[in-house]
């Protein structure tokens, strides 16, 4: 189903020209970056997350937090796109123009991270928006699968992308958010996404081939890609552009290809998949992002490279007292995934909410045990240095022990792996845990070490968790390992 009209309509077909290699080089930032830290799925009456009970908190911690830059509010290409010839007119900014206005009066700026379909689940699982347009759904083939069930509803489902109604609207609807926000200066970038949400990870393969045009799914998508980057790219925005990556199955080279998309249009490239594992396996970062930031860092002018996490981060980094959800387990604890980012070349962080509201509102659950090393981070963020202080594990786990009994001990090694030197205040430790350190109120000159023994002493059953924090000179102090046992009878 591929025709933008009624049969026995004429169609105009639009079709955009490429413009000149040499101007496609360029990009709308004249300057290296400055690292910003934007709040990701900020409180909104229409995407419900963190939750309506914070609404009021985050615009008084964290909106008007000089460590928050700006504000990433999902912009759902249906809330604004009412369909050709519509009561009143095709596009109303009416809704989200107000949702926005807040921040703008904070001074915050708002990047925009533009929905053609729904994240996961259902086309309409937020709430009375659909991402797609009904009157797009209307003209595509649709499909679901068990990674997007739907709703039951043809609203509900999978839109065919590269089919001609859904690419020809949706390149419509770009250029007209293009011209609405025109110098503004109160917004700092977009991200347009292909898939769910304003990502370019593709669900329901299996279901789409049958509509695939002569060639593969993977090439498919890649090509909408470059088609989609080269429009915009032709409709001269004024404001920098960021477009999406990710692997496909494991394949980097899926990564690899959108990212050269990106840098050949003079955009910058975003990942919305940072998790503790990158920090492990490093020099192989999921999708790749770490070796294609440092690839692209020596492009001129300075692409962004922005980053966002797989999911809200786990802080206590063993689940403690519970998780969400897995991915929050594999997020992991914010601080060492900011540290290792600006290592790495990112100078653009979409940061969840819940996160900062962590870091920054008392009454946010968590705040009291975590808040200082979430501020310390967010802070540090901004000087575009890593931490200087290495650990020899972030994480140590004790198994199963007798309450009662003493675990053999544990050792965490501390380097200074910075040019100053460092100076290391008392180390603390909280649940049932103890330790011994050579650190303590020490000075580490640059490359010295220091070790931390740990020991678990459970003194009730179940699973106990626990932290160690080392204060210090460096400005991402503290650094923290986080500490896990079960106590048995």
């Amino acid at each position: 189903m591929t025709d933008l009209l009624p049969r026995g309509t004429v169609a105009i077909v639009l079709i955009a020209c490429s413009i000149p290699l040499a101007l496609q080089a360029q990009t709308t930032v004249t300057q290296a970056p400055k690292i910003t830290v934007n709040a990701a799925f900020p409180p909104l009456n229409y995407v419900p997350f963190p939750g309506p009970q914070y609404a009021a908190d985050f615009l008084k911690y964290v909106a008007s937090s000089p460590l928050v830059d700006g504000v990433n509010p999902p912009l759902l290409w249906s809330m604004v796109d009412n369909g050709p010839g519509a009561p009143g007119g095709q596009y109303d900014w009416t809704a989200f123009d107000a949702v926005i206005q807040p921040y703008i009066k904070l001074g915050k700026t708002v990047n925009l991270t533009v929905w053609s379909i729904s994240e996961s689940g259902a086309n309409s699982e937020n709430y009375s928006n659909h991402a797609t347009p009904p009157y797009v759904m209307n003209l595509v083939d649709t499909v679901t699968c068990p990674a997007f069930p739907g709703d039951g509803t043809l609203a509900g489902s999978y839109p065919v992308m590269w089919e001609t109604p859904f690419k020809h609207y949706y390149k419509q609807f770009i250029t007209e958010v293009l011209r609405h926000f025109e110098d503004n200066p109160h917004i700092g970038y977009i991200r347009f996404g292909l898939t769910g949400g304003a990502a370019i990870y593709p669900n329901c393969e299996a279901e789409l081939t049958k509509f695939l045009p002569d060639q593969s799914f993977r090439q498919t998508i890649l090509n909408l890609d470059l088609e989609i980057l080269t429009y915009i790219r032709s409709q001269n925005p004024t404001f920098p552009i960021i477009g999406p990556i990710s692997d496909y199955d494991g394949d980097l080279t899926y990564a690899e290809e959108e990212a050269a998309n990106d840098i050949a249009e003079g955009f910058g490239i975003g990942y919305q998949g940072l998790r503790a594992r990158d920090i492990i396996s490093y020099p192989t970062c999921s999708s790749d992002w770490c070796n294609l930031f440092s690839k692209y860092s020596t492009v001129r002018p300075t692409p962004l490279f922005e980053l966002q996490p797989v999911g809200q981060s786990d802080p206590s980094a063993t689940c403690t007292p519970f998780c969400w959800d897995g991915v929050q387990q594999q997020t992991g604890p914010l601080p060492p995934l900011l540290s290792f980012a600006v290592e790495h070349h990112a100078t653009v962080f979409e940061i969840y909410a819940n996160d900062l509201l962590l870091a920054l509102d008392p009454a946010y659950p968590g705040y009291a045990d975590y808040h200082d090393g979430y501020q310390h981070a967010l802070s540090a963020v901004h000087s575009g240095q890593g931490s200087s202080v290495t650990l020899s594990s972030t994480t140590l786990n004790f198994g199963n022990l007798r309450e009662g009994a003493s675990s053999a001990p544990q050792t965490i090694t501390v380097t200074n792996a910075g040019s100053s030197l460092l100076k290391l205040d008392p180390v603390t430790i909280v649940g049932d845990y103890s330790e011994t350190d050579d650190c303590s109120s020490r000075n580490l000159a640059t490359g010295q070490q220091c070790s931390i023994s740990i020991v678990f002493a459970p003194t009730i059953s179940g699973t106990l968790g626990g932290l160690l924090s080392i204060h210090d000179s460096d400005p991402w102090s503290p650094q923290t390992v986080a500490l896990n046992g079960t106590g048995q009878k």
